[in-house]
């Protein structure tokens, strides 16, 4: 089934939800009101009223979004790019859009983006902080109707084992020879989650000042580390939510946090694993 089509179901959906609960809510609304209503009656059809009520909003809205999603989305990337315009950052070429589809993290992975099923990536900008290339993108995936994750890529002078690093509660999973690990501190392992195919790299990065401020700045943010890169992206569920201004702050205080000890353990070398789309 097409993305079109997959699009056009869920509108249909929601409008024919949005239609039962709304005359619903109308009929209990007559019963409340008629004068014929009894004060018991009333109180009751009052009582069921309200979440209908409530329950016809949250449809329009999920109507409006599900009909005006690309337009909404289209909007707020122009607005983020404008700003990283500003900054420097230009269009990507084809080549470099390629090139960051292949980078080996889980939120590009092949099994995650579906390109087949009308996934991918778009509004890719190039731009740099300080010495250090950064690419912003936008990545749309499945995970209960199609998404727009916005996340941005930082490439460093050092070799990154594949790393994960996420709050608990992410439906992204991390790579089956990815292994769990644990720390000292019981309140960061309940609350964050960083999974490794290399458990000493992982124990050698998150040393006491970088756990502090993952605890306190990650928040509903991945990190995902491969190679030379570290991309940062936030799932757009919940009321806290980032752009790639706020996720570019992420992915640079998270660099500057980098134990100074892990480049010289771990040194450059080339980029061997990529993703196949």
């Amino acid at each position: 089934m097409s993305q079109t089509r997959r699009t056009l179901s869920g509108v249909l959906v929601i409008a024919g939800l949005l239609v039962v609960v709304s005359m619903s809510a109308v009929f209990m609304g007559f019963v409340a009101f008629s004068p014929e209503t009894d004060r018991s009656n009333r109180l009751l059809a009052l009582f069921i009223m309200t979440p209908l009520l409530v329950a016809s909003f949250a449809f329009v809205v999920a109507l409006y979004r599900a009909v005006f999603a690309k337009q909404i989305s289209r909007r707020r990337w122009a607005r983020a790019g404008r700003h990283l315009a500003a900054s420097g950052f230009r269009d990507a070429t084809p080549s470099e859009i390629q090139d960051t589809l292949g980078l080996p993290v889980q939120l590009l992975a092949p099994y995650t983006l579906a390109l087949q099923r009308g996934g991918g990536i778009d509004h890719v900008m190039v731009g740099s902080v300080g010495d250090q290339q950064v690419r912003c993108f936008n990545v749309r995936i499945r995970g209960g109707g199609w998404m727009d994750v916005p996340a941005v890529a930082l490439r460093l002078d050092a070799a990154f084992a594949s790393t994960l690093i996420r709050p608990q509660r992410v439906p992204i999973r991390p790579r089956p020879d990815m292994k769990r690990a644990w720390f000292e501190h019981e309140r960061f392992n309940r609350s964050l989650a960083v999974f490794s195919v290399d458990p000493f790299f992982a124990n050698a990065l998150v040393d006491p000042r970088m756990m502090d401020w993952l605890r306190t700045n990650l928040h509903r943010t991945t990190i995902e580390l491969a190679g030379r890169w570290v991309l940062a992206w936030n799932m757009p569920r919940g009321r806290f939510r980032r752009g790639p201004l706020e996720l570019m702050d992420v992915v640079s205080g998270f660099a500057e946090r980098v134990p100074r000890a892990v480049p010289s353990l771990f040194p450059r070398r080339s980029d061997t694993l990529r993703w196949r789309h």
